[in-house]
């Protein structure tokens, strides 16, 4: 018996604050989706510190729209805090004001939203995510569980290996199918790493001896000027000043989907691209710098960053004709 349609439903909830994007399957109601996920992060031991915070209304029925299908004006936010759910928290509303400024509408998926579903009704969810979202934004957070990507804990911290299960598929299933573009920053660049076959060096100041600070500073990342991206973004600027957050950082080795594109001065990777062009990863904050949350970093290097990888975006987007190609 086939499997039942799973259809991406937006809570909008009006003023700064992102929709928030469900997965439905056929015969449910959006309403009774959202209260099986609230539940289910309350008794699940793994997901409980993710119950949505208390200055998160309660929806309605009527809240819920069905996802219009317009690839090249959304984006979407994989969230990894409570918090970031909450209409008062900055990080996701800076993002969606940056695109908006862009011309691009930003959602936010709640943490392990996919805990909801069945294996197999995950996968139909996700061909809808790659289906509707031409930017998918995997952002900085707490450390990448080990076990994601074949090692012991030594150094990480503060993990969830369950969150990043669901995180890890998401993320996996929109890169192969090579319909948008991935924009992911510090945790969320090694996320995207460890998703597709690279490891983690899990601390930075007591593994790499060579390594300067990276926490709560700014620094020069040295552009690989002669990448097809990099001379697109910054036109054969050799560096650029950023905003630094990280302990943790990408083991990059040459041979695999990505390309080394940047580095800081002590040999760090800081930036690296899809060698499909279809996604930029970035160990710094841009955004922070962009959105004047931070007054570190190259204000004008930032702007041309999200200019870029907006186009680029919009250049690659796949359009799906019906739901039965998706």
């Amino acid at each position: 018996m086939a499997l039942a349609d799973v259809t991406l439903y937006a809570w909008e909830r009006g003023h700064k604050a992102p929709a928030i994007i469900i997965p439905v399957r056929e015969g449910q109601s959006p309403l009774e989706v959202w209260e099986s996920y609230v539940e289910n992060l309350k008794t699940h031991a793994d997901l409980n510190s993710f119950t949505p915070p208390a200055d998160l209304e309660k929806p309605t029925e009527q809240s819920f729209k069905k996802l219009s299908y317009e690839p090249e004006k959304h984006s979407l936010l994989l969230a990894n805090t409570k918090n970031d759910l909450s209409p008062a928290q900055t990080r996701p509303t800076n993002w969606t004001k940056l695109m908006l400024d862009r011309g691009i509408k930003n959602f936010v998926l709640p943490p392990a939203v996919g805990s909801v579903l069945s294996k197999n009704h995950r996968d139909l969810f996700h061909k809808e995510v790659a289906a509707h979202f031409s930017i998918l934004f995997p952002l900085g957070g707490a450390d990448v569980d080990p076990h994601i990507y074949g090692d012991i804990p030594n150094g990480a911290r503060g993990y969830n290996g369950v969150l990043d299960i669901y995180e890890k598929e998401l993320i996996q299933k929109y890169i192969q199918s090579e319909k948008g573009f991935v924009y992911a920053t510090c945790r969320g660049a090694q996320m995207t790493a460890a998703s597709m076959g690279y490891k983690i060096v899990q601390d930075v100041p007591s593994q790499v001896k060579t390594a300067h600070e990276h926490w709560d500073v700014g620094h020069d990342v040295i552009i690989d000027s002669k990448n097809e991206l990099m001379a697109k973004i910054w036109k054969g600027l050799e560096k650029i000043f950023i905003y630094s957050y990280h302990h943790q950082a990408i083991d990059y080795k040459p041979i695999g989907p990505l390309t080394l594109a940047g580095v800081a001065a002590d040999g760090i990777p800081e930036i690296l691209v899809f060698k499909n062009g279809r996604g930029l990863l970035m160990q710094g904050h841009p955004e922070l710098t962009l959105g004047g949350r931070q007054n570190i970093g190259d204000l004008d290097a930032a702007r041309k960053l999200f200019d870029g990888f907006v186009l680029e975006a919009r250049n690659k987007v796949r359009f799906t004709c019906g739901k039965i190609l998706l």
